[in-house]
């Protein structure tokens, strides 16, 4: 469902007297504020980026949520500065799934596929990370624990930060 639609749909289920943008108002100022205080970052994903900063590598993030957002976590967690891009996924690429995205984002960066190293969460968007040619990391949480199997037969073995780091320690990437 289309976000203004879920937003009308809130307010009739719960016979709330807001238009659709005024529920999507609160949303906006309840998520802000959440980013801006409370929202944690993924145990180790500090480290790992402050390591593949360190090392010269050109981080980009790209994300479904806005640039409000996402800039008052990583601002408040002191890493916003390390990113060379950060972004919004656009509309026409499939919620950050499509593997124009990811060619998009080599291109901002000025790198070939072969070149990067791709950390996600969602196995769609890791598959197309890999058709690339990205070397694509399954970033394990708690969202997409239960589908281990899944991944797994996709070719993606989940891992935390501290083990994706190691990996990429052992390939003397870093």
């Amino acid at each position: 469902m289309e976000y203004h639609a879920s937003a009308a749909y809130v307010a009739r289920k719960y016979k709330l007297d807001l238009t659709p943008d005024e529920v999507i108002g609160e949303w906006e100022s309840l998520s802000l504020e959440a980013y801006q205080t409370s929202v944690p970052l993924k145990e180790g994903a500090r480290e790992a980026v402050g390591r593949l900063a360190a090392a010269g590598y050109r981080l980009a993030l790209v994300t479904l949520s806005p640039p409000l957002l996402y800039e008052a976590a990583l601002g408040r967690h002191g890493l916003l500065d390390y990113f060379d891009l950060a972004m919004t996924v656009p509309g026409d690429y499939a919620e950050g799934k499509d593997p124009a995205l990811f060619a998009h984002v080599c291109d901002r960066l000025a790198l070939q596929p072969a070149d990067c190293l791709g950390f996600e969460d969602d196995l769609k968007a890791l598959s197309s990370m890999a058709a690339l040619g990205i070397r694509a990391y399954a970033v394990a949480d708690r969202r997409n624990l239960a589908l281990r199997d899944q991944y797994a037969s996709a070719g993606f073995m989940q891992r935390d930060w501290a083990s994706i780091l190691a990996d990429i320690d052992n390939y003397k990437l870093i």
